[in-house]
């Protein structure tokens, strides 16, 4: 209840203080926000206005640090006026900053209605801290909230509505406070009261004089743990969270305790849902162990089919998409093809694709521990945020799992993993593609400005990249032969006696819009003549 009528009407009684001092300055520094700075010989204080839909408010502080940048100063003019009154609207929630000649209409409806406007001293809007354009020049208007006495409200009306709506300005909180002390339903209706119209008037007037003369005020909470700011204590808010002597430090406080509500809310669902989503991804690997024998499978296949092919004569000559081999028992298996490439050369291919199968086993039997590790990692981080009660504790999660948060399924895998890898002495490593998006990944997201592209010139095959430690450096000719025999072996062309490799530094290698993964276009590129050779081991 930082808005409350009470609540402000207390809030002008305590800054009452301020006649006399002068303005020093005004700026923002925050949407929504701005910071008054008051001065006398000796003394400061900082008036923050919040004009946002929840915390929405006034305040006073007595310290306040401004940033260095993306500061604005406001209502400049203003700077050096002297205070000569504090007030607030009868029945409204605008208070009235009044100086010499001008007035600062502090308006705290909340959200869009929000505002400060400053007026001359016949009503005229000269300036405005939000909306300038639709208000300046205009007669700042009021229109005055229609209110009705208790006694006003059709019987039909509940005790709850009479209460909170009447002139009285009850409001919800304290209008259920009254029903409490009364022993009334809330949700009754007028006509059905066992006392007067007036008694309950003269109750609620005694209420709102209570609100009105204290000098204590209180944070409090109830058993769902939500919080409200409060001038008397309340039976559906029981436990008090703090005391106050001063309004202003406790609208300063519910305002900075909400923030920190909802920035622990919002930070608790945000990690959870990182950590739930990786969760997820990491048990449906792990459910997957047919995978491996998938792996076997097609190893096997490929052995069969390279060994069969094998038996047959004329292997330079091209066969088609598929032929037809007896086997030693009799049988006849159907043996599919690359009809581009002779029986050695298809030979050749099964052999690698073993090879390459094989690889991927290996990876994977790798990741499983990793895969098995990190899920026992993100099922300790989610116990632990579950035990969260502030947005400190957040924080000491973040801290202690940050790697965790900052990785994704694909980090998991080393560049080892994800890309071949070959070390090429001296310190220089290269990095090949696996397929069309492996290879995306690699030259798009991988591969540093100034690193070394290199690609099998007219035919398909990897894309390379030679990992560079600065701008300026150059990679020795040795390197530079090794890393293009390789990306010649990881070509269709491979079994070309020579290849001419393309390479360019990866900033002249650039991708069209729409096109296929694995496609590119090249400039500045030069060209090595290579003969394709296995990679070191």
């Amino acid at each position: 209840m930082i808005r409350h009528n009470y609540t402000l009407s207390k809030l002008v009684e305590e800054l009452q203080f301020l006649n006399g001092f002068r303005l020093a300055e005004c700026f923002t520094q925050e949407k929504n926000s701005l910071v008054i700075v008051l001065c006398k010989p000796n003394e400061e204080y900082y008036l923050c206005y919040s004009g946002g839909p929840k915390l929405g408010s006034l305040y006073l502080r007595e310290e306040f640090s401004r940033a260095r940048k993306n500061t604005i100063n406001v209502f400049e003019f203003l700077n050096s006026h002297d205070i000569s009154h504090i007030s607030i609207i009868e029945n409204e929630r605008i208070i009235q900053i009044t100086f010499a000649h001008y007035i600062m209409n502090i308006i705290l409806f909340g959200g869009a209605k929000s505002n400060i406007v400053l007026t001359d001293s016949k009503g005229i809007i000269i300036d405005s801290f939000k909306n300038k354009k639709n208000l300046i020049n205009k007669s700042f208007q009021i229109q005055k909230s229609e209110l009705k006495s208790i006694d006003n409200f059709q019987f039909d009306s509940t005790v709850l509505k009479a209460l909170s709506d009447c002139d009285l300005l009850l409001g919800k909180y304290y209008a259920e406070e009254l029903c409490m002390r009364l022993n009334i339903n809330p949700s009754s209706k007028l006509e059905e009261l066992k006392i007067s119209i007036d008694e309950l008037k003269s109750h609620a007037l005694n209420l709102k004089n209570e609100c009105l003369k204290t000098k204590e005020y209180y944070m409090l909470e109830n058993a769902e743990e939500e919080r409200i700011l409060s001038l008397i204590p309340l039976r559906n808010f029981p436990a008090v969270f703090r005391k106050y002597n001063s309004i202003s430090s406790a609208i300063k406080d519910r305002i900075f305790t909400t923030f920190k509500q909802t920035s622990f809310s919002s930070e608790f669902k945000r990690i959870k849902t990182i950590l739930e989503k990786q969760k997820s991804k990491l048990q449906k690997s792990l459910e997957q162990p047919e995978d491996s024998e998938k792996i076997i499978e097609r190893i096997e296949k490929y052995k069969l089919w390279a060994e069969s092919l094998q038996t047959l004569k004329n292997m330079k000559e091209r066969a088609g998409s598929s032929v037809n081999v007896t086997l030693w028992d009799g049988s006849e298996i159907i043996v599919p093809l690359n009809p581009k490439h002779t029986i050695r050369e298809n030979i050749d291919s099964y052999f690698q694709k073993i090879k390459d199968s094989r690889e991927d086993e290996k990876v994977r039997h790798k990741r499983i521990p990793l895969l098995q590790s990190k899920l026992n990692l993100i099922n300790s981080a989610l116990d632990k945020l579950d035990l969260c009660v502030n947005i400190k504790d957040i924080e000491n999660i973040k801290s202690e799992y940050k790697n965790i948060l900052k990785t994704t399924m694909d980090e998991l895998q080393t560049k080892e993993e994800k890309f071949r890898c070959f070390d090429l002495s001296e310190g220089y490593i290269l990095y090949a593609g696996k397929n069309a998006a492996n290879n995306d990944e690699l030259t798009m997201h991988f591969a540093k400005p100034y690193d070394i592209w290199l690609h099998a010139r007219g035919a398909g095959g990897s894309h390379c990249v030679l990992r560079m430690k600065s701008k300026e450096e150059k990679p020795p000719k040795q390197i530079l032969q090794k890393a293009a025999e390789i990306t010649a072996y990881y070509s269709q062309a491979r079994k070309g006696k020579f290849v001419p490799v393309a390479y360019t530094q990866k900033k002249y290698v650039h991708k069209p819009k729409g096109a296929n993964p694995g496609s590119v276009v090249i400039s500045k590129e030069q060209v090595l003549m290579v003969e394709p050779k296995l990679p070191v081991e």
